[in-house]
């Protein structure tokens, strides 16, 4: 990826330059001038500018773009549909620029890595895997399994632009590093019947159980909900008898607060202050 600065103001320049150092050091920020700009090779190019005409002509040419819009000044109709509006770099940094980037492009994002582990968002191509994690005995004993192919695969599409698109999280695959196979699944779902709580949800493939997967990728998972999406508790559904899952949230600090129903189904609620 190469960012390309244009029709920017100074201070916001100075902003960029000094939060993406990484990028700076390796030489993929540009300061160009308009009349400068070509765009014949330009897929792995990320522009940011707040001049209308030059975001219109990005966007038109199918380019990952960011617009610069000053505090307070509402110009949305006037702008294309860029990817981003923002108005102000100075707490903007790499990651956040390579999110906007892979966004654009439908690449998913890594969102955390632990010792062994590594966790980021579904991608179509994962479905296979996917099915051949759930077709282990005894997967699907506490939670729902997967549709037929055709159906999963329509309802995968859905979930990356509603969820991952819309929130920014959801449930992601994980993998682990040293093999780079799909060891589970686990993130944070949200439902309307505890008023869309952030609920932590886990699955770990039974070739992987006892391994110590699930408190990894858990702890990371909270920790992620904490410092990056800023929540200040999460909550997690348990049925009575997954004495497993129990155990684990227990593990993790969790605390019963009630019991509660969801379509027919008894859960045990567990909270978690982060």
């Amino acid at each position: 990826m190469k960012v390309i600065l244009t029709d920017l103001p100074m201070e916001q320049i100075v902003y960029i330059k000094e939060n993406c150092k990484n990028l700076q050091k390796s030489g993929e920020i540009f300061i160009v001038e308009p009349k400068n700009l070509n765009f014949t090779q330009a897929k792995d190019l990320l522009i940011i500018s707040e001049n209308s005409k030059i975001l219109s002509e990005v966007v038109s040419s199918d380019i990952a773009t960011i617009a610069y819009q000053k505090p307070g000044f509402r110009s949305e109709t006037l702008l294309p549909k860029v990817d981003m509006i923002v108005e102000g770099f100075e707490e903007v940094d790499e990651m956040f620029l390579e999110r906007v980037y892979k966004r654009h492009h439908n690449i998913p994002w890594t969102i955390l890595t632990t010792e062994r582990l590594l966790v980021r968002e579904l991608d179509l191509a994962d479905l296979d895997a996917l099915f051949e994690m759930y077709s282990y005995e005894g997967m699907t004993d506490y939670m729902e399994g997967l549709y037929p192919y055709e159906q999963e695969y329509a309802y995968q599409k859905a979930y990356i632009e509603s969820m991952y698109r819309f929130f920014g999280y959801g449930m992601w695959l994980v993998f682990e590093k040293e093999s780079g196979k799909l060891v589970g699944r686990a993130g944070i779902e949200h439902r309307e019947e505890l008023q869309e709580e952030p609920e932590l949800g886990y699955a770990i493939a039974k070739p992987y159980w006892g391994r110590g997967y699930a408190t990894e990728v858990c702890q990371a998972i909270m920790n992620y909900a904490k410092e990056e999406l800023e929540f200040s508790s999460i909550c997690s559904l348990i049925e009575p008898k997954n004495r497993v899952s129990i155990h684990l949230v227990e593990k993790l600090g969790f605390l019963l607060e009630k019991e509660v129903e969801i379509d027919g189904k008894k859960y045990k609620k567990y909270v978690q202050k982060l």
